[in-house]
């Protein structure tokens, strides 16, 4: 499960680096529908942080915010979920004032 979970992040990574931002979430989305179960809640919580920058990228800054917290709401402790925090603290700052 875990070794699915980073092969769908590395590619929706690529996917966001070439602009193809739905195509990350769908295959994100799928991995959550299909395999949620086998892939541990840490490894989770890394890729929504992936769908996040894939909704922040499309000027989606609700989405991007929900997709943290929803990595939170699954690993709420631990090194990932300070990632995690520091980048809704990065997203929270870049909208302040919207």
């Amino acid at each position: 499960g875990d070794s699915s979970g980073e092969m769908v992040r590395d590619l929706a990574t690529s996917y966001i680096s070439h602009g193809r931002h739905t195509a990350a979430i769908e295959l994100i989305q799928r991995l959550v529908t299909e395999r949620e179960a086998e892939v541990s809640p840490y490894n989770l919580a890394l890729t929504f942080e992936t769908m996040s920058r894939a909704y922040w990228e499309m000027n989606d800054p609700a989405a991007a915010k929900a997709a943290i917290q929803e990595g939170l709401r699954r690993f709420p402790s631990g090194w990932q979920a300070v990632q995690l925090r520091r980048t809704l603290e990065r997203y929270e700052a870049a909208t302040a004032g919207l």
